[in-house]
């Protein structure tokens, strides 16, 4: 088969390599489509990856496809997404149900060959079936474009239907989060993107469901006192895709007294906090949120497959379709608003 081979001293090369190998309990999938995450950006762009990743490697761990043989409770061609962490089952923190924490994970696409191939082999216990009404093209992005941010939202951050959320970052995961947030029923929902001019994104923000938009890049004294009068006082929940030390010091301060600041992002930069009294008198809660668990992903196929979430608002969050051949152009530049996808060549 063709897949997207990368190594850090040479970067990505399409070629062919042995198809998998099915081991006891995997099941075969053609891959139908395979988003391009964030994670696999800063990877690829030099920084660590997750221990016990071994280059060479397949990336890709929004998968999407058609199972490709015959298994035991798998018919052929049917349309499957792979939930790509794989925890240990047995240490306290998966027995506590909190296996998305587990130290001794798996992910596919680093500790395994992932999509960006035209077949994977995946655990039978991590396929999910897909319902009528979910289209293949952005069914990948359900189980970490949205998992993760609907794991943080629900599960951390404990949002509620009518409390008002303001999303920071327009990338995958940004955007990801309106859809979750307005699918919750949080109101009013908006997003602080880091461009400098937000027509760039305001029409894919407001089809993912923002109700104002502003940028994170001038003054941020004075962004606060708009967001906070826009939301009367201040938000309910923030939810920080971006992850510095700036975008956790701004997401407290738009927070009302007893707000909640739950952080996804994962960056490297350093930035100043608020004066810990400043968050300690507010009584501010902040909490980080890593992936999420299978259960979130099902719940979110689920509330796609009844229209909770429409497909066309999924499909609406891919950027870009490129063949596995140009895989390349995929990790080309930054700051992409949405999810760019590939898909093997027929």
């Amino acid at each position: 088969m063709k897949a997207a081979v990368f190594a850090p001293e040479e970067g990505f090369r399409v070629q062919e390599v042995p198809d998998p190998e099915p081991a006891e309990g995997e099941i075969l999938v053609r891959v139908e489509a395979c988003g391009v995450c964030g994670s696999d950006r800063q990877v690829a762009a030099g920084a660590q990856a997750p221990s016990g990743t071994s280059f060479p490697v397949i990336f890709g761990h929004e998968i999407s496809g058609r199972v490709a043989s015959d298994g035991a409770n798998w018919p052929e061609e049917e349309r499957v997404v792979a939930f790509p962490i794989m925890p240990c089952g047995k240490c306290r923190l998966c027995q506590s149900g909190q296996d998305n924490l587990c130290m001794s994970q798996e992910v596919i696409g680093y500790h395994r060959p992932g999509g960006y191939a035209e077949l994977v082999a995946v655990p039978e216990d991590r396929l999910i079936p897909l319902p009528d009404g979910v289209p293949e093209l952005s069914a990948g992005l359900l189980v970490d474009a949205l998992a993760t941010p609907f794991h943080a939202l629900r599960s951390v951050a404990c949002l509620e239907a009518g409390e008002s959320v303001v999303v920071i970052g327009s990338g995958g995961l940004g955007l990801g989060a309106l859809v979750c947030a307005q699918a919750i029923g949080a109101q009013p929902r908006a997003l602080l993107s880091r461009r400098e001019k937000v027509e760039e994104v305001s029409e894919m923000a407001e089809n993912a469901g923002a109700e104002r938009i502003w940028s994170m890049a001038g003054d941020h004294r004075k962004l606060v006192r708009e967001v906070r009068r826009w939301s009367g006082g201040g938000a309910d929940v923030v939810l920080d895709t971006v992850g510095t030390g700036d975008s956790v010091g701004l997401g407290m301060g738009l927070l009302r007294p007893g707000g909640r600041l739950c952080v996804v992002g994962m960056g490297e930069e350093a930035g100043g906090l608020p004066p810990v009294s400043h968050w300690v008198r507010k009584g501010i809660r902040v909490s980080g949120s890593y992936a999420s668990r299978i259960e979130d992903a099902r719940d979110l196929i689920s509330w796609v497959g009844s229209g909770r979430i429409e497909a066309s608002t999924l499909d609406s969050l891919v950027s870009e379709v490129l063949p596995l051949s140009e895989i390349k152009a995929a990790f080309a530049g930054s700051g992409r608003c949405g999810r760019a996808v590939i898909q093997p060549e027929a």
